[in-house]
């Protein structure tokens, strides 16, 4: 094969693949193993290069997977809304008294929902806000200043 006509294609283990007239994957891909785990390795491996070897073919250009969609998200504005309104309401509110007003939402996603898209976290049994003001901050820190000269 002429140089300049052989295209590279870099693995996320760096290994060069040329790209025109591969014809089988165990020239890329190596032999098999004699233990079971090295065999089964190899011939994953020879199965995704095999994959590769089909789609360069077919005129792919890279070994990346192409975007795809997954899983629809359960948490959308709308959601992060209601739970900080139901928060608002009672700040003594726990997960799972949020969980018995939206069961279709597991504990897991609230929790997340509640800790990081809402910032809040429980203090004295209250879920305040993780977010203190410049004042509030100057005046904790006094108070804080004023526990240590005592």
């Amino acid at each position: 094969m002429p140089q300049e006509k052989r295209r590279i294609c870099l693995l996320s283990r760096a290994l060069p693949i040329p790209v025109l007239k591969v014809t089988t994957p165990t020239k890329l891909g190596g032999g098999g193993g004699s233990r079971y785990s090295k065999q089964r390795n190899v011939t994953q491996v020879l199965k995704q290069v095999g994959k590769w070897v089909r789609q360069f073919n077919d005129g792919r250009t890279n070994v990346h997977d192409e975007a795809r969609s997954g899983r629809p998200s359960v948490v959308n504005d709308g959601l992060v809304a209601k739970v900080n309104e139901k928060i608002r309401e009672n700040r003594r509110s726990t997960i799972r008294m949020l969980f018995d007003e939206f069961p279709r939402i597991s504990k897991t996603v609230l929790h997340e929902n509640v800790t990081s898209c809402l910032n809040y976290r429980k203090l004295c049994s209250r879920r305040v806000p993780n977010m203190l003001t410049d004042v509030r901050k100057t005046k904790r820190l006094g108070s804080a200043l004023k526990n240590c000269d005592r």
